[in-house]
């Protein structure tokens, strides 16, 4: 409650309550340590009596519960619990029963009630030490801050920032296409040109042919931009939405389409042959140099593919 913990203990002797003890923990404890802290007050307190037979418990923790009644268990709390009720049984009856929390129960609502009190001490009854899981909560949360500083600062994967601003342990699982788009690495004139595999990076349309020139302005995706569903000034919101990714698959494949027509109106062109260029299962001659000739090269994903080879063709 407010970022405090606290457990508690209450004690009915037929239907009267005789006992209520409240500690606070620190601020770290788990709401399981609590419920941990708060069966070993009651087990003190059974400890404590001496002329009651039958005692009954009851938690409204079934996990813990779960523990206790398991054969095995690396937790230590578990095992001094385990030893406490085997000595307690040497003695007297005991049993522990589960109960619904928050439906009512008068002595389950009374325990709520003097453990709320307990978080407004001014200082901690009890320190327990920190539960892995919040230890290892706190190492991920700082891993991933500094990741995400790093983020911010970097200037590599640019374009994947643009559309992921936000570093996140959640596995992103896209086809080949799509990363195209994610990475800006596929078969757009920028990305060609930045390799010389072009020697202009412009789209037949006469404009600068990046990721973003075909999801915002270019009339050759028009059609299928239009049924996109995001907004154009806020990239992040162009994978917000599961039906884009078919709609974005189609843009590719229709930009690499638009690009080996324009190969092949080049190759039309130019006639004496320098390179040779691959496309899917046909080869054909290109006589540019704006083909390199020291480099072999693979750019894209499915079919169409396109191999840049670089040497002379003899």
């Amino acid at each position: 409650m407010n970022g405090h913990v606290g457990c508690s203990v209450i004690v009915y002797y037929h239907g009267q309550l005789i006992h209520s003890e409240g500690y606070r923990l620190n601020d770290e404890a788990s709401v399981y340590q609590a419920e941990l802290s708060g069966l070993t007050l009651a087990l003190r307190f059974v400890q404590s009596i001496l002329h009651w037979d039958s005692v009954r418990v009851y938690t409204d923790s079934l996990s813990l519960l779960t523990a206790l009644a398991a054969a095995h268990t690396t937790d230590p709390a578990i095992w001094r619990l385990k030893d406490t009720l085997r000595a307690i049984k040497q003695h007297r009856v005991i049993s522990l029963h589960w109960v619904k929390a928050h439906e009512g129960t008068e002595g389950n609502e009374m325990a709520d009630i003097v453990a709320k009190q307990a978080t407004t001490k001014d200082s901690t009854d009890l320190v327990l030490l920190r539960p892995f899981n919040h230890i290892n909560s706190v190492l991920k949360a700082e891993l991933v801050r500094q990741w995400q500083d790093r983020w911010i600062l970097t200037l590599n994967g640019r374009t994947t920032a643009e559309f992921f601003p936000q570093v996140s342990l959640q596995p992103h699982l896209y086809n080949r296409r799509i990363m195209q788009i994610l990475t800006g690495h596929g078969r757009f004139p920028s990305y060609f040109c930045r390799f010389s595999i072009m020697d202009h990076d412009q789209c037949e349309c006469g404009q600068r042919g990046d990721v973003f020139h075909y999801l915002r302005t270019c009339p050759r995706t028009g059609d299928l931009r239009s049924q996109l569903v995001f907004d154009p000034m806020y990239p992040p919101s162009l994978f917000e939405h599961t039906a884009n990714i078919p709609i974005l698959d189609l843009i590719v494949l229709r930009q690499a389409s638009g690009l080996q027509a324009l190969v092949g109106r080049l190759l039309a062109v130019w006639s004496v042959p320098l390179a040779v260029l691959a496309l899917g299962s046909s080869i054909v001659h290109s006589p540019h140099p704006f083909l390199p000739m020291s480099s072999l090269t693979k750019t894209g994903g499915e079919d169409p593919v396109m191999y840049v080879i670089g040497r002379q063709a003899q």
